[in-house]
Order: C-alpha cells, then sequence, then structure tokens
C-alpha cells in the first residue's frame, strides 16, 4: 500500500539530514483504504504545512497497467495530483464514527455470547429457551444463576421440572459463569459508549431529530448515519451522489 506522497516547493528548507536536500512539503494525497492508508501522528502528514493529505478513493485511482508496486502506485498518485486529477475522498469525523463502529462490534460481540449460553444449555440438555421468552432476562438469569450455584434438584423450581431436567457439569457451570460475565462487561461497555455518543452528539440534536423523521430509522440508527455522512449536506453533490 502506498503510503502519503508528496508534492515538493522549489523553496528549500534548512530542515533535513546533514548532505541532503530538504523541500517544504505542501500537500500529499494517500489511498483511502482502511487503517493501511492513513497518516499516523509522527509521519509525513505531520510534517505538510496546513495538512493538505488529500484521501482518494482507491477504485479512482487504481489504473496503472502492468504489475502492481508500492512504487508505480505512488508515482502514479503523483502525476495525477500534479495535473489535477485526483478527487478528495470524504471523511466523516473520527471520533463519532469510531465510537460508534466500535459500539456496533460490542453489540455483535454480545450477540455472539447470547448464542454460546444457548449452545451451553443445550449441551447439557437444559431447555430454558423452552419457558421463558427471554433467556437473559430477569427470570431466566435467576434460573442461571441457580444452575452455576450447583442448584440441580429440579424440586426447587417445581414449574420448571422439564426445563430444568438435564446434565448440568463442572464445565457447563464454569462456561456459564464467564459468559455471563462477559455479558454484563459488554452491557456495560456500551452503556459508556452510548452516554459518550450521547454526550457528543448533543450539538446536532436537530439533525438527528429529522433522520428519526424517516420511516424505519430511530434512535441508533441515526446516530450511525450522522455518524457516517456527518451532518454538513453540502458535502454531497446530490441524493444519488451520497446513496453510492
Amino acid at each position: 500500500m502506498p503510503r502519503v506522497i508528496a508534492r515538493r516547493s522549489s523553496a528549500r528548507s534548512s530542515a533535513g539530514p546533514p548532505g541532503r536536500a530538504a523541500h517544504t512539503i505542501r500537500s500529499g494525497a494517500q489511498p483511502g483504504c482502511g487503517r493501511a492508508g492513513r497518516a499516523t501522528p509522527g509521519t509525513a502528514k505531520d510534517r505538510v504545512s496546513q495538512n493538505l493529505i488529500i484521501d482518494t478513493n482507491a477504485a479512482h485511482v487504481k489504473a496503472v497497467p502492468g504489475r502492481k508496486t508500492d512504487v508505480r502506485d505512488s508515482a502514479w498518485l503523483l502525476e495525477l495530483m500534479q495535473h489535477g486529477l485526483i478527487r478528495a475522498s470524504f471523511i466523516p469525523p473520527a471520533p463519532i464514527r469510531e465510537l460508534t463502529r466500535h459500539r456496533a462490534n460490542l453489540i455483535e460481540e454480545r450477540a455472539r455470547a447470547a448464542n454460546r449460553v444457548q449452545k451451553v444449555l443445550e449441551n447439557a440438555n437444559i431447555k430454558l429457551a423452552a419457558v421463558v421468552s427471554d433467556v437473559l432476562g430477569v427470570s431466566g438469569r435467576l434460573m442461571l444463576q441457580a444452575l452455576i450455584a450447583g442448584e440441580t434438584d429440579p424440586g426447587a423450581l417445581a414449574a420448571l421440572v422439564e426445563a430444568l431436567t438435564g446434565r448440568v457439569r463442572a464445565h457447563h457451570r464454569l462456561l456459564l459463569r464467564e459468559l455471563l460475565g462477559h455479558l454484563d462487561y459488554l452491557d456495560g461497555a456500551i452503556g459508556r459508549l452510548s452516554a459518550e455518543l450521547a454526550a457528543r452528539l448533543r450539538p446536532f440534536a436537530a439533525d438527528l431529530a429529522l433522520l428519526c423523521s424517516i420511516v424505519g430509522i430511530k434512535g441508533r440508527v441515526a446516530e450511525v448515519l450522522l455518524a457516517a455522512i456527518g451532518a454538513d449536506m453540502g458535502a454531497w453533490p446530490d441524493a444519488r451522489h451520497l446513496c453510492s
């Protein structure tokens, strides 16, 4: 992946290694392909005056004939930039976008952990889902805690005799204990991220309300949309360009 390609000015600068000509970097371009294409602190982006780094759409600048190498890609980017043929990609506000993406990852991880709880119960022949609508709800949690504590006598929960008659072994209890602890952690992390996002999105309350007026869009979906496209619609030429 080619890194930042800089266009140098004609004026020499005094900085630079001894014996090597140094130039003032005025602008640069890089492919916007995930983290591999981002300039990190301490790299060329920090040395470019005015931070004129252009993140390009890799699909628009990939037309390099022959075998692709980082050197050839870099030379191609430099040539396109010198002729003004590079169009900068839209980059949404990083903090909100990164927070919403991390929260989405945690929500997906929570769903996987909940499925693993159900799998452990089925492996132990415990059909808890047959008698409670939500295995991880209040009633389901109480029953799971009883199983983890070593309660195997269905008579203690007479209404659930059939569902709780199984083969709960020591490793099942360990797995359930770890999974429930992991779910508690994920619930807390999701709550903290949601609180932070609510604080950061407070200035965009009107934009969120406008997004929520669209049929099928509420709450978190509106936050994700705002994080992805930003609040300034002037960045998009038209609706078709935004949807693409």
